[in-house]
């Protein structure tokens, strides 16, 4: 059975789910949801993707997202981050998928 989000929350302006990150700035990849239960980001396009939890995301700092399947559970430790994400592309924009539930 596929896991399906609470979409509500997700940034995506064509497809809830999917965001596009820019390259040019820092993009909020999702929203602060203090309700949060489980997070999965994955980067399926060909751009290694930066976020971070909390601030604006640069280049080359934060979590790193390689291209073409790099993923990221939410954890911080043993803790799920309920913060706000940001998230910024190295080289062009690029599309990654969120799921929150």
């Amino acid at each position: 059975m596929p896991v399906v989000g609470n979409k509500t929350n997700v940034l995506g302006e064509q497809n809830p789910g999917k965001v596009k990150v820019k390259h040019s700035g820092s993009t909020v990849v999702i929203k602060e949801n203090l309700n949060r239960l489980g997070l999965e980001i994955v980067n399926g396009g060909a751009n290694t993707v930066y976020l971070y939890p909390g601030k604006t995301a640069v280049e080359e700092e934060g979590i790193t997202l390689a291209a073409n399947g790099g993923s990221w559970n939410g954890l911080i430790g043993n803790m799920l981050w309920t913060g706000e994400i940001t998230g910024i592309a190295a080289t062009a924009e690029t599309t990654i998928q969120v799921v929150e539930v």
